[in-house]
C-alpha cells in the first residue's frame, strides 16, 4: 500500500531515488537522510515533521502550511532551498568552493556555516540572509 496513488516505482522516479532505496525506507532497512525526506513530503503532499518523526497530523491543510514547515531553522531552510533550486549537498559545495560534507552537517544542524560561506550561500540561491538565518 502507498499514499496518494503512489507505487514504490513511482515515487522513485518522482523523487530521483531508485526503487529499492524507497523500499529500504519503507520496511525500516535504511533510514532517509533529511534532504530525502524533505523531497519525499514535498512530493506526497505530507507534513515534513509527521515523516519525519512520526507524530502530528500528517495531512495538509493548505500549501503554505507545507513551506512554513522548512522554515523554522536554519537546516530547514537550507533543505527546503535545495530542494526547490534543484540543488543537492555536492552540486551547492562544488558551486560555492566547500565540501558536501559540510553541507550536510548544516542540513542536520550539526554545523554552522561560517559568515563567509552564508554569503556564498546567499548569492547561489538568490535569497536574502536575513530569511536565511531566521
Amino acid at each position: 500500500m502507498f499514499y496518494s496513488g503512489y507505487n514504490q516505482t513511482r515515487l522513485a522516479n518522482e523523487v530521483g531515488l531508485t526503487q529499492p532505496e524507497i523500499s529500504y525506507y519503507c520496511n525500516d532497512k535504511s533510514f532517509p537522510r533529511l534532504e530525502i525526506i524533505q523531497r519525499l513530503a514535498f512530493t506526497l503532499n505530507v507534513s515534513y515533521r509527521w515523516l519525519k518523526f512520526g507524530d502530528g497530523d500528517y495531512e495538509l491543510k493548505d500549501s503554505d502550511q507545507l513551506l512554513e514547515e522548512f522554515h523554522s531553522t536554519f537546516s530547514d531552510r537550507i533543505i527546503w532551498l535545495m530542494w526547490t533550486r534543484g540543488y543537492n549537498s555536492l552540486k551547492i559545495g562544488e558551486a560555492c568552493g566547500f565540501s558536501s560534507t559540510a553541507v550536510t552537517y548544516w542540513m542536520e544542524g550539526k554545523r554552522s556555516p561560517s559568515e563567509q560561506n552564508i554569503e556564498k550561500l546567499c548569492q547561489l540561491l538568490e535569497i536574502k540572509r536575513k530569511w536565511l538565518e531566521g
